[in-house]
């Protein structure tokens, strides 16, 4: 994955797409301590001390992890856990968090593997190259009994193997990550366009309705907005004004059903949102140039 580093979290999250997949979960529960051998990740490895003592090490730092503690292992970065006093419980996932159609070829890294430049399509993408983005590895979350309880509840459904508890587990591990981020994100990060006045939801919210009738009055109540305002928003952000978007948008899905289904052209007509044949096949001729059986029987 090319990985570049962006001044916000949530412009770099649009180019990497929440995916979570659990590779793993379960409870790490060691008897007897073990050597401290070093490993990259390719993935995700969140840990939470139940019970026990371990230590954590990188090239620059030491973690003694405690009961209580947890620790985020990223992909890629050289490191070593061992238990330090025998008698330990590890409640773990290894996770994808990010989408990679190749992900079902992934696996957790076993200890003393620290070259795997083999694997590098496999490697997700490392937090820490957002730009201010500093998420530590030994980590106190904001609400530790939620994230402890909600970590402990996922390995419980991922175990089951059941799929429904599965995907239910993979939603609820996204939002542990989520939480992380928003925590440990760039506290001053450069504005970006939040709230109704973004009209992010303009084109899904008229696709879904488009047979209904949309007045620009409608759409401005629901950004919160004047219709003066709304317009000039509108218009700024995609280049025409509210109604000839709406109508570029039917006559668009109305090109799809001509081409696709069998349906009339009235029925046509009327899953568009056009008040009647005739008003459909006026407009349509209006804005394409020819009548809407002609492109029908183009594709035909």
């Amino acid at each position: 994955m090319n990985l570049m580093k962006t001044t916000d979290a949530t412009h770099w999250l649009n180019q990497f797409p929440l995916c979570p997949y659990i590779r793993r979960a379960d409870y790490g529960i060691r008897s007897r301590t073990t050597l401290p051998l070093e490993r990259r990740l390719l993935d995700y490895q969140l840990i939470y001390v139940q019970e026990g003592q371990c230590v954590i090490r990188t090239r620059d730092a030491e973690f003694v992890m405690e009961p209580g503690s947890f620790c985020c292992l990223q992909p890629d970065v050289l490191h070593s856990h061992h238990i330090a006093k025998p008698g330990i419980i590890m409640p773990f996932i290894h996770l994808d968090l990010f989408y990679n159609p190749l992900r079902g070829d992934g696996f957790p890294v076993p200890p003393g593997i620290v070259d795997i430049t083999v694997h590098e399509h496999l490697i997700q993408p490392n937090l820490n190259v957002i730009s201010g983005m500093n998420m530590p590895i030994v980590f106190q979350p904001s609400n530790p009994a939620y994230f402890r309880d909600s970590l402990i509840k996922l390995i419980g459904m991922w175990t089951s193997y059941e799929p429904m508890a599965q995907a239910r587990a993979n939603h609820l591990a996204g939002e542990l990550m989520l939480q992380m981020i928003e925590q440990f994100s760039p506290t001053k990060q450069e504005p970006i366009e939040q709230g109704p006045t973004s009209l992010s939801w303009i084109t899904p919210y008229l696709n879904l309705h488009l047979n209904e009738p949309i007045t620009v009055e409608a759409m401005a109540r629901r950004a919160n907005l004047s219709r003066s305002r709304f317009s000039a928003v509108f218009k700024t952000k995609f280049g025409v004004g509210p109604y000839d978007y709406l109508l570029r948008l039917r006559i668009q899905h109305a090109q799809q059903l001509l081409k696709e289904t069998k349906l009339t052209l009235g029925e046509i007509a009327d899953a568009c949102g056009f008040i009647s044949l005739h008003h459909f096949s006026k407009t349509y001729k209006k804005h394409t140039g020819q009548p809407p059986s002609v492109y029908r029987n183009h594709y035909c």
